[in-house]
């Protein structure tokens, strides 16, 4: 409802603590996916938002707490890292079968790669139909499970199951104590 679900400064700085929190009380993170990217503009840069992604993506990156990531509607663009996507630490990250998985959105994307000859196209609405379905399959959790992006693709009934094994199983595999690596951590940038 607002901003389309897309992260600011504010939802940046609010995720940054509550990974700190979590690491520093040694509290599991569950991360549910349904994120359009951030939001880029002028008054965001105001307000700081590449420090904001950093910050954010460094804590988590430092976070020693077990991590699981379950990406439910969408995940575009460099907050599918920030939501604990490969690469980031995290012990399992799946999708449901509806997810959408992306380096961006697919009007941005289609914009950005193909604007110059959707310009010159005969008929620009059939041309963007074309390139919309083509790049709806690039963004499904099959493509995304084929790059190895994903570990697993999940039935939705069987989320509550998955969360509950895999947190017994991440825990148990490497403990639950955190290092408390974030206890101090410097917060208000």
């Amino acid at each position: 409802m607002q901003f389309a679900g897309s992260a600011g400064p504010k939802e940046c700085d609010k995720a940054t603590d509550f990974i700190c929190l979590c690491d520093s009380y040694h509290i599991p993170l569950i991360f549910l996916h349904d994120i359009p990217g951030f939001r880029v503009s002028s008054e965001a840069e105001k307000h700081k938002i590449p420090t904001k992604i950093m910050m954010w993506n460094q804590a988590l990156a430092q976070s020693t707490v077990p991590k699981i990531s379950i990406v439910i509607r969408k995940s575009i663009g460099a907050a599918y890292g920030n939501m604990c996507g490969p690469g980031m630490g995290a012990d399992f990250v799946v999708a449901w079968p509806t997810a959408e998985i992306n380096f961006t959105g697919p009007e941005v994307g289609i914009n950005v790669v193909y604007g110059r000859e959707l310009q010159k196209a005969d008929d620009v609405k059939k041309e963007r139909q074309e390139l919309l379905k083509l790049w709806g399959f690039d963004s499904s959790p099959e493509k995304a499970a084929g790059k190895y992006l994903i570990d697993d693709i999940i039935d939705p009934r069987e989320t509550r199951k998955f969360i509950s094994q895999t947190l017994e199983f991440s825990c148990s595999k490497k403990g639950s104590i955190s290092e408390r690596k974030l206890a101090n951590w410097p917060t208000g940038f």
